[in-house]
């Protein structure tokens, strides 16, 4: 069970996102997978996070997982994932508070250690970041 906790320990500014498709409008031709905004919100970040590294592929990558614990927000889904200045970390798990209160959401950031490529795997479909563009 998630408790309320102190609302003043709420500090940290996230900006969840949610995938979206853009098309051409007049080939209706997919153009891009990219991110829009689905909502801000303030959290507290619980420490302390969880780091490692592993290998994917012949690649090492380090991996961090981080908790933040926000007002309820409907809709919020494993697909999304929480902006806080240039750090993107997608959404793994979601506990719910009692009576709907409150979110626990756990996350995962990925970092390829030796170009810098932030790539996380989201049901099963691999999402590499680099710069300001998005593949899928």
């Amino acid at each position: 069970m998630i408790r309320g906790g102190n609302i003043g320990a709420m500090d940290v500014l996230l900006t969840i996102q949610q995938p979206v498709k853009t098309y051409d409008s007049l080939t209706n031709e997919q153009l891009k997978d990219s991110w829009a905004t689905y909502t801000t919100v303030w959290a507290e970040r619980m420490f302390p996070p969880v780091s490692g590294e592993k290998f994917e592929g012949d690649q090492p990558v380090n991996i961090g997982t981080y908790k933040f614990r926000m007002r309820y927000i409907a809709g919020v889904t494993t697909q999304m994932r929480l902006k806080r200045g240039t750090e993107y970390n997608y959404i793994t798990k979601i506990d719910e508070g009692d009576r709907s209160t409150f979110l626990l959401v756990t996350t995962e950031r990925r970092e390829n250690a030796n170009d810098g490529t932030t790539v996380t795997n989201v049901l099963g479909t691999t999402i590499i970041f680099q710069d300001e563009g998005v593949t899928l």
